[in-house]
């Protein structure tokens, strides 16, 4: 069978759409949001605070982490607190409790990750709360010391392509060199958010998405956030901004920033969910076309989109119908539920009959029910159906809540 490419490709992207709504991820984009400016980001001040403390015995480290923060001051400049870390012999004890709140504080912003996700991929959390409290601790406390290496790997590596063996690069490419230094920080910074991205699709989802859809969607995820951030930057007056704003105008912008990510970060973990789970999203999809006759834009839209299961579809589930052919009798076991891709079929009963157009599923009741057939179903025009198997039918209605409570409404 034919498969269609551009028609699987809109019916994920519709799919990806209608789930986000339904898992209502726009209001979960602000949560975390809020989670990552107030919570997750003192986090990553006091990583790079003890990085600048922890490193002032070399001054070239601090230049550099100097310099690499001043990439971001448009957004928020956290030079100053770089300079004060630097330039202290110790931390108090007040110091120390002080980053222990700020911790626990950042607890929700794990939990409200945690919570997205499992809303999105429907997988179950942790029972246990201090379960759930060392793993937070766990991930904050790696999160730290990661921050800490990439920012001596940054130093590392920005002190190796300077090495003597890379001026003849340098000479042969000036161009092309210079521009790679020059966004050094931002090739890291992104490189971050891609590795973020494609280990909490992978790992935190707990269904396990293959590997290549993980992939495919935090590559996605990071160059729209680039382009997205690309286009803010390009259209923001910063200068206005602090003009009406105040020191506050910083923390404003950033949080635009961090609200865009978030919302296409929660876009492609839902993305890789139906990419996963496509067969019963379709079929879900199928089950509830709209009626034919509809005369709303949007169900005429979803008609057309999901009409056509080229994706379900193969050679050993398709019929073929000629007119006046049956397809199953009265008290034939009900093995099977069908689809009408084309043509219509008509079911006979003792004292009626219905007609079934493109689009409808017929032959669902009584293998729902597990029981015999009460009709006669001959096609009235040639016909192409898709055969499902019953106990397939069944298992779909379970995966997919939706569909079971619509073929609960047709009982």
């Amino acid at each position: 069978m034919k498969k269609n490419r551009f028609t699987k490709f809109l019916q994920n992207i519709w799919l990806t759409y209608s789930n986000y709504l339904r898992n209502t991820l726009f209001e979960g984009a602000a949560a975390l949001s809020f989670g990552f400016v107030f919570s997750f980001i003192p986090i990553i001040l006091i990583a790079l605070g003890i990085a600048s403390g922890t490193l002032a015995k070399y001054p070239e480290v601090t230049n550099y982490l100097l310099d690499l923060c001043s990439d971001f001051n448009t957004v928020y400049d956290i030079r100053p607190l770089i300079k004060n870390f630097s330039q202290r012999q110790a931390f108090s004890v007040f110091d120390i409790i002080l980053y222990i709140w700020v911790i626990w504080i950042a607890r929700k912003f794990f939990l409200s990750m945690a919570r997205n996700i499992s809303r999105i991929f429907h997988s179950e959390t942790p029972q246990k709360g201090y379960v759930i409290q060392l793993m937070t601790f766990i991930g904050e406390f790696a999160l730290i010391i990661g921050l800490i290496a990439i920012v001596v790997a940054s130093f590392l590596l920005n002190r190796f392509f300077t090495l003597q063996s890379f001026d003849s690069l340098s000479e042969t490419f000036p161009l092309l060199f210079s521009h790679f230094m020059s966004r050094l920080s931002s090739i890291i910074f992104y490189s971050v958010i891609f590795l973020f991205s494609l280990l909490i699709f992978r790992f935190e989802s707990r269904t396990a998405p293959s590997f290549a859809s993980c992939l495919w969607n935090a590559a996605l995820l990071t160059v729209s956030f680039l382009v997205v951030s690309a286009f803010i930057n390009k259209f923001t007056n910063f200068s206005n901004y602090t003009l009406i704003y105040g020191a506050i105008s910083s923390v404003i912008i950033l949080m635009v920033k961090v609200y865009m990510f978030f919302i296409l970060f929660l876009f492609f973990a839902e993305k890789v969910y139906v990419t996963q789970n496509l067969d019963t999203l379709l079929f879900c999809e199928m089950y509830m076309l709209p009626p034919p006759d509809s005369k709303k834009i949007i169900d005429k839209i979803k008609r057309q989109l999901f009409i056509n299961p080229s994706v379900l579809q193969d050679e050993e589930n398709t019929l073929f119908l000629k007119k006046g052919d049956i397809l199953y009798s009265t008290e034939d076991t009900s093995d099977s539920v069908y689809f009408i891709k084309k043509g219509s079929i008509i079911e006979e009963f003792e004292n009626e009959e219905k007609l079934y157009e493109k689009g409808m599923f017929f032959g669902e009741k009584s293998a729902m029910l597990k029981r015999p057939r009460k009709g006669t179903t001959n096609a009235a025009t040639d016909s192409e159906i898709i055969k499902i198997d019953a106990e397939t039918f069944r298992s779909l209605l379970i995966k997919n809540p939706r569909a079971s409570a619509f073929a609960m409404g047709k009982l």
